[in-house]
């Protein structure tokens, strides 16, 4: 089992746990991550029981495979959102919460325009061993995790621009890709790119940038790094030194959408997986729609709480994390529809906003902007609330609120909207009445009027919401009925259905090759 972000432990993350879980029915089971974690902690905090599971933290590398993570294993389950490991040579299945979205087309055509003409003219380009391109004031550079491939003619005389910018160490030796030395040199400073000896190509296989690599946990990494690459120069051949200067130093975009090529890689890492379980429909017609990879829709288990819905509180609750852009939770349009319930006389009750909040100065003055915003008024801020607090809350809460959509456009931006809707369906298994935005996953698991409410304004969020309080029989009533609506998607169903298709996909393997 592999999911890159276990230690956020959010929904996808919890998901993998779950399977984790049921897998041990059919074997030992190994959960991979980049990160050093504290598994007792991990099992605590997961809700399911995950007795005899191992961990393992294996370094992110650029190009990984399931023999880096996994060798001689029965089964390989990736968990991780928009991963580029490939599941070929084992039994494999693949979670996908929210396919990635497909470059511009300006990056798509132009990138490959740009990259087939390298290859036709033999210039030297990153291969394998290499992430994905970063900022360093206007120019641009890629990590190496410490073996570096490049793929260039033979014959070709080239020199590479090189820094520490993820290792202390600055030495780097460059050798063909028999093993042969063919330089050795320093690295510039971090930031600061020197220049290499002058290497000459000795055959078509291209040459190895070689470094000391390391993980520095302390500055955020999980990445193994080594030494990074900004520039390539190239002589002996005017057409290929030509597109050197053109893509890395007159325009390093040109160069950043040649090389990168993420989406193929994605695409190739998609159809890799015998199976692949997209997490809604609403998922699914997006993945179907983007990429033509169709699979299986197994929605993710939802821990169900205590079945009493009597003895709630005058409480409204929203579960989301606080961060600005992308799938913005939309706190602050869930301050102002509160603001006008009790500008219009709404009395007694307080609304909740619980969630973490993003690494980014961005993501903190976010927060700050919301709680200005709540100033004053019954509400309660609660960033990075501990999980006992979180499940406290929904325990006490009559009424559900979520907004994620408000005000996105479903052509554009369909990550934007609740790709399923785990904080609500949590909420909804311990008794909370949904009132969420009518779009993405939401629409799937609220069924309108039946066991809960879905809105596209405000008014109408505020006009459900209010029916609800001044009802406390309806609201008793639809509190049960959401409740047994999130019983569709328990623990023992969702490891029942994993159990299942990995039983099926197993023998299935197994089957085809033994007649192979």
């Amino acid at each position: 089992m592999f999911d890159g972000w276990l230690e956020t432990l959010g929904g996808g993350e919890r998901q993998v746990l779950a399977a984790a879980g049921a897998l041990r029915e059919i074997g030992l089971v190994t959960v991979v991550s980049h990160r050093s974690i504290e598994w007792s902690s991990v099992t605590e905090r997961a809700g399911v029981d995950l007795d005899g599971i191992e961990y393992r933290r294996v370094a992110e590398r650029p190009h990984l495979g399931v023999e880096d993570l996994g060798s001689n294993c029965q089964l390989f389950v990736n968990g991780t959102h928009h991963s580029l490991v490939r599941g070929e040579g084992v039994p494999s299945v693949r979670f996908v919460y929210f396919p990635a979205r497909l470059p511009e087309w300006q990056i798509r055509v132009v990138g490959g325009w740009v990259r087939r003409l390298g290859l036709a003219i033999g210039a030297a380009q990153e291969s394998t061993g290499w992430y994905g391109s970063e900022h360093n004031g206007a120019g641009r550079y890629r990590q190496s995790d410490g073996i570096g491939h490049i793929a260039v003619r033979a014959g070709s005389q080239v020199r590479f621009w090189l820094s520490a910018m993820g290792t202390d160490s600055r030495a780097y030796t460059i050798t063909s890709t028999h093993g042969e030395t063919l330089v050795q040199g320093e690295a510039g400073e971090a930031g600061d790119f020197s220049p290499s000896p002058w290497t000459s190509v000795p055959d078509d296989d291209g040459v190895i940038v070689k470094s000391d690599a390391c993980v520095s946990p302390a500055s955020g990494e999980s990445r193994l790094l080594g030494v990074a690459l900004g520039s390539i120069e190239e002589r002996r051949g005017p057409l290929r030194s030509g597109f050197q200067r053109l893509t890395r130093r007159i325009a390093p975009p040109l160069g950043a959408w040649s090389a990168d090529n993420i989406a193929e890689r994605y695409r190739q890492a998609l159809a890799s997986y015998d199976v692949v379980t997209p997490n809604s429909h609403y998922t699914a017609a997006w993945l179907k729609r983007r990429w033509e990879i169709t699979g299986p829709v197994i929605e993710p288990p939802v821990i169900t709480g205590s079945k009493n819905v009597r003895g709630k509180d005058p409480l409204i609750v929203s579960i989301g994390r606080f961060f600005a852009g992308g799938h913005n939770k939309k706190h602050l349009e869930m301050v102002y529809a509160f603001r006008q319930l009790c500008a219009a006389g709404l009395v007694g009750w307080r609304l909740a906003l619980v969630g973490g909040v993003g690494q980014r100065s961005s993501d903190t003055a976010y927060l700050e902007q919301v709680q200005d915003a709540a100033h004053g008024m019954p509400i309660d801020i609660l960033p990075d609330a501990d999980e006992q607090l979180v499940s406290d809350l929904r325990m006490r809460a009559s009424i559900g609120w979520h907004a994620a959509g408000y005000g996105e456009s479903k052509h554009r931006h369909p990550e934007r909207f609740e790709h399923f809707g785990m904080a609500v369906a949590e909420l909804m298994a311990a008794g909370a009445v949904p009132v969420v935005y009518d779009g993405g996953g939401l629409r799937e698991i609220v069924e309108h009027g039946h066991s809960g409410f879905r809105w596209r304004s405000l008014d109408e969020l505020s006009r459900w919401t209010l029916g609800l309080i001044r009802n406390g029989r309806e609201r008793e009533l639809i509190g049960s009925r959401a409740q047994e609506r999130a019983s569709t998607w328990s623990l023992s169903l969702y490891q029942g259905r994993m159990l299942k298709l990995a039983s099926q996909l197993i023998e299935e393997k197994s089957a085809t090759k033994t007649v192979g």
